[in-house]
């Protein structure tokens, strides 16, 4: 009999209710996490969570981006024909994209019968899906933008990766092995013999009539498959820590791993199986293609690297495609002017009407851009542990004046009485008037009781969000000399903050979103609050009694705030974390880490419909791989009872996550393993009534 242990893991969930009707009206991508790449000619389709890539590789050693298109789900792979890209884009099933025109992508047409997309390979004329749960998916893709289906091998567990050569079908099945399988009739597959194979298998090929098997625990298995009704095993080999894609070419198997590096090994002969050469990427390498003597790797956060392996023995780095900056803040000129704090890309400038075109004018800053701000005149930019910069507010700033500061400038904002506020970190904030020369004089440093996240200012009062620690208002009256006058901790914290007269927003974390009345300034007032709105990160005014909250991974909510408590009508889930938004009329703009992103807005007009989900949907969890909490995120139609468990590559289960009664909606929970998880693959298993959802995930200690 087995024994079952019940793991009690700490859970966080929210539940959203509302009309989602935000219109996005473009977007432009600018970072992401490349996970899988694949050349095609001059160019190379690179995909990572929120979208495809296309580069310009006709000269390996000098790469350059050509393009993106944005998906709608988190995708986790791509397989090219010609000039179509097939981006497997999880729960969102799979996007053929035309790219024959990067700067200008479509999408002709999805694979309706891929329930869930998370790998694809050509070979030939032939396209196949890893469908997960619902198995393989075997289209004809002779025209390339109009695949033909084939047949849906259904597969006993998790359908994880497939290759093919000669008639021969290989299918590997997650906590199963590999289906051996003959495919001269790809409309009817029918199996030769199955390997039984613990672990995860992430990678299969097959040349001359050998199968090499690669599972990330176990390293690298090679079979003989002349008879593959009964493979003959040959080699079972080590490779290292977490390997994670291989690929053969020219009697040599190339194996990546992350803890490894990239390893070139001699396979012809496999009685002698030789390491010719090794080398460590700068990131850690999710998947790998070869053309024409030049390795590609996707290598996650680091972008995508090209090598030139030409000589086997010797490979050499040709150069890095690194998608620069990450979207922290942003300010919307009148002029139509998007003014973009981007992390190590210094100030972007963006047209609002060409943002296809990309940025119109970029200033590298020597620390880390992370907010930002203007006047009439001036823009003001906080630099990180370069301090503060001030810029010409035109198409292409300059930076006129610099000032230092003793610790890292983080929020930056402007009040009434035109005094600017930076935080300092641990130290407090700083205080300065504006000049109309842009330069600025400074009041001097005031303390704080913690680390400063947010910061909010009116012509009296200013208040600095200090996380766990909750937050401070101060009495800037006397601008010389701030004093504190309340302290407060709410549950969750405080995260970010908004200023708008004598009334204070608060983010609280997962909490959601805290409502002060400062009238009398000494003894704050709750006057609502609202929940199931994601981690709140940054908040912005609207018109007409709004407030707009950047919700990380939740995306942007729009918030009716004339009632207390406030009340959700409208919302949208960026591909990123959403950071910080600015509005100017109707027009939000907002910066994500992944994009930038500018919608019109309803001006306070409830949109209507239940905004409850057409059906249940389990989303991919984020991050995946992750060390040490990934979020797990659902949506009910209903309210029904729901199971939320995790297992392992044997079907143990290691943990409930829930089991109960939840309400329609959107609901979040985190998994934290417990010190007794290894690492390796697990499956995150939706139950709702008979239905059930399964989505694979990778912890990693």
């Amino acid at each position: 009999m087995k024994t079952l242990t019940f793991i009690a893991i700490s859970a966080l969930f929210f539940t959203t209710s509302g009309a989602f009707s935000m219109d996005l009206d473009a977007t432009v991508a600018i970072t992401g996490n490349a996970i899988a790449v694949q050349p095609s000619g001059n160019t190379t389709a690179c995909a990572n969570e929120f979208g495809l890539w296309i580069i310009d590789s006709s000269l390996p050693s000098q790469p350059a981006t050509l393009g993106f298109w944005g998906s709608p789900g988190l995708s986790q792979g791509v397989a090219v024909s010609g000039n179509f890209a097939y981006l497997c884009d999880g729960a969102k099933g799979v996007h053929i994209v035309d790219f024959s025109d990067p700067g200008a992508m479509t999408s002709p047409a999805d694979l309706s019968q891929a329930d869930y997309g998370s790998g694809a390979a050509v070979f030939g004329s032939n396209l196949f899906v890893n469908m997960g749960e619902d198995g393989l998916g075997i289209y004809d893709i002779s025209i390339p933008d109009q695949p033909v289906h084939l047949n849906t091998y259904q597969t006993s567990g998790w359908a994880v990766s497939s290759t093919f050569e000669n008639n021969l079908l290989a299918v590997a099945v997650a906590g199963v092995g590999v289906d051996l399988l003959d495919g001269s009739d790809l409309t009817n597959p029918v199996i030769h013999s199955t390997l039984d194979l613990p672990g995860n298998v992430t990678a299969l090929t097959i040349a001359n009539d050998t199968l090499y098997v690669l599972r990330s625990e176990f390293g690298l298995g090679v079979w003989d498959v002349t008879d593959p009704a009964n493979p003959d095993e040959l080699v079972l080999m080590e490779t290292g820590g977490y390997s994670t894609d291989m690929l053969f070419t020219e009697d040599h198997l190339v194996i990546a791993d992350w803890l490894q590096g990239v390893q070139i090994y001699d396979v012809s002969d496999l009685a002698r199986i030789i390491l010719t050469a090794d080398f460590i990427p700068d990131g850690f390498p999710y998947d790998l293609s070869y053309d024409n003597g030049t390795l590609t790797l996707a290598s996650g956060s680091d972008g995508v690297e090209f090598w030139d392996i030409s000589t086997i023995t010797a490979p050499l780095k040709l150069a890095v495609e690194q998608i620069e900056g990450s979207s922290q803040d942003v300010f919307f000129s009148v002029e139509g002017l998007i003014f973009e704090a981007a992390g190590d890309a210094g100030l972007r400038v963006w047209d609002i009407n060409q943002l296809a075109s990309g940025p119109v004018a970029q200033t590298n800053t020597t620390g880390w851009a992370n907010s930002i701000t203007a006047s009439q005149n001036w823009i003001y930019l906080s630099d990180g542990f370069q301090g503060v910069k001030i810029l010409t507010l035109e198409t292409t700033p300059v930076v006129s004046f610099e000032v230092e500061t003793d610790d890292y400038a983080g929020k930056i904002v402007i009040n009434g009485n035109d005094d600017l506020f930076v935080s300092q970190s641990a130290s407090g904030f700083l205080g300065f008037n504006l000049e109309d020369t842009g330069q600025l004089i400074e009041y001097g440093l005031t303390s704080a009781s913690d680390l400063i996240h947010g910061l909010a200012a009116s012509t009296e009062l200013l208040i600095t969000a200090e996380g766990a620690a909750g937050f401070e208002v101060f009495d800037i009256s006397d601008v010389m000399n701030p004093q504190v006058v309340a302290q407060l901790t709410p549950d969750g914290g405080a995260w970010a903050a908004l200023l708008d007269g004598s009334t204070a927003y608060i983010g609280a974390g997962w909490n959601g979103l805290e409502v002060f009345d400062l009238s009398i300034p000494s003894a704050p007032v709750s006057l609502g609050s609202i929940g199931n709105i994601g981690w709140v990160e940054g908040l912005t005014l609207g018109p007409n009694s709004s407030v707009h909250v950047s919700s990380g991974e939740a995306g942007i909510y729009s918030l009716d705030v004339s009632t207390m408590p406030p009340f959700v009508y409208d919302s949208f889930n960026s591909y990123g974390k959403a950071r910080s938004a600015h509005i100017y009329q109707s027009t939000l703009v907002l910066a994500d880490n992944m994009d930038l992103s500018v919608f019109g807005i309803p001006l306070g007009l409830i949109s209507s419909g239940s905004g409850i989900p057409l059906d249940y949907t389990l989303q991919d969890p984020y991050p995946n791989p992750f060390n040490p909490t990934a979020a797990i995120t659902f949506a009910l139609r209903q309210s029904q009872n729901v199971d939320l468990l995790v297992y392992d590559l044997l079907g143990r289960q290691v943990a409930s996550l829930w089991s109960g009664n939840l309400i329609a909606g959107e609901h979040r929970f985190d998994w934290h393993p417990t010190a007794n998880i290894a690492s390796g693959q697990y499956f995150i298993t939706l139950q709702v009534g008979d239905n059930h959802t399964v989505k694979p995930i990778v912890f990693l200690k």
